[in-house]
């Protein structure tokens, strides 16, 4: 197409001819499509297109609004299908943690506490303690089915009452995040303490006997109406011994979460664009610390789940698959002196004659199941490296 002098760049005529915009050359008029957008006139009833015709408003279309109903349901029925596989596969490993964070193992100079002592020797009669390993799937399946839908749409409720920024918009990016981190820490806090039933039923599930003659609970539904019935209704279901150690774990775990990207880009100042490795490096780094902080008050808060404080009798004992403290602890800070006390390092030989205060302390109970998690934190750490440098080539 030959340009005009006067406008030797120009690409498109610069004077219109008969049919032709000077600013859209190549725009058809009469053509009505998605992009181009319908004007709406001051006669509600009539919308002009580019033909100047009456035409129908695409937001009025019952078929396209049937056709996005279609897909969004098709969407999370895909969604709640692909959770429930991935905590299939989840489940046997959350199992096996389970089991050996609530395990009572005293060390061998530690005298047996007093109690009942039918507790310890009922972990005995099983032959396999890990049988069932997809014990508790469909309870932790829609915990976290739940947990995804009621946690984003409290928050972005809080934002929107107290007029913050979109709750879309990460943490990084704002300039200030105090008030957006609270309310995410908030709403987390508020669906967890509402949800926290189902992880009490998940656990008791998880740690009781396989044997038909000692299995207390049937199953999730039957858990909920024995413990409804037995531990004082709702009041006893959620302002209990376990209340506590549910409010901090709900607070503490999402904010360590959330500022963690916050303290690489504005403490460290890595960019994940600019440094993929020493992201992931960093990243790893602080969630182990992040385990560190939260694995013993996750045992602390397993364990008092186990305990039973029944009101009403029932008609079977809690009966667990593994060895429990006979005597119950009786708070968060009593549950962790007990646990460094009792289950501490084993003493070397060298030291029986010498016995002291603090002989048989340590952290080994509080951190049952620290590899497991650091092995996974590990394995997410290797395939982000590669992937970032598969990036650069």
């Amino acid at each position: 197409m030959p340009a005009d002098q006067s406008h030797p760049f120009a690409t498109f005529p610069a004077a219109p001819g008969k049919g032709v915009n000077g600013l859209r050359p190549y725009y058809t008029p009469g053509l009505f499509n998605d992009n181009y957008t319908p004007v709406i006139t001051n006669d509600t009833s009539t919308v002009t297109g580019n033909a100047g015709g009456p035409v129908v408003p695409y937001y009025a279309n019952e078929h396209y609004d049937l056709i996005d109903s279609r897909a969004a349901a098709r969407e999370l029925v895909n969604f709640t299908v692909l959770k429930f596989i991935t905590t299939a596969i989840s489940c046997p490993f959350e199992v096996s943690k389970t089991l050996l964070q609530v395990q009572y193992m005293p060390h061998e100079d530690m005298e047996v506490v007093a109690g009942d002592s039918e507790t310890r020797k009922q972990s005995s009669h099983d032959e396999d303690p890990y049988h069932e390993q997809h014990e508790g799937q469909g309870t932790n399946w829609f915990y976290e089915i739940m947990h995804l839908f009621l946690q984003p749409t409290l928050e972005g409720t809080l934002n929107d009452v107290f007029d913050l920024y979109d709750d879309t918009i990460p943490l990084v990016h704002l300039d200030r995040v105090g008030p957006n981190l609270a309310t995410l820490v908030g709403s987390n806090l508020i669906v967890g303490f509402l949800l926290s039933p189902l992880e009490l039923i998940r656990t008791r599930l998880i740690v009781q006997s396989r044997s038909p003659l000692h299995r207390k609970y049937k199953g999730p539904l039957d858990a909920l109406r024995t413990i409804l019935a037995e531990e004082g209704g709702l009041r006893g279901l959620y302002f209990n011994h376990n209340a506590l150690p549910t409010v901090l774990y709900h607070t503490i775990v999402p904010l360590l979460q959330n500022i963690t990207p916050l303290i690489i880009d504005r403490v460290f100042h890595i960019s994940a664009n600019d440094s993929p490795f020493l992201y992931s490096l960093a990243e790893l780094g602080l969630n182990t610390l992040e385990i560190l902080i939260t694995l013993p008050l996750d045992t602390i808060r397993k364990r008092m789940q186990c305990q039973i404080r029944t009101r009403t009798p029932g008609r079977k004992r809690f009966s667990p698959v593994v060895a429990l403290r006979p005597v119950p602890y009786r708070g968060v800070i009593d549950a962790c002196y007990r646990i460094v006390k009792e289950e501490g390092g084993r003493r070397k030989k060298k030291q029986q004659q010498s016995r002291h205060m603090f002989t048989g302390w340590g952290l080994r109970g509080l951190y049952q199941g620290f590899g497991m998690q650091f092995t996974s934190n590990v394995v997410l750490f290797v395939m982000h490296a590669i992937n970032g440098v598969d990036g650069k080539f």
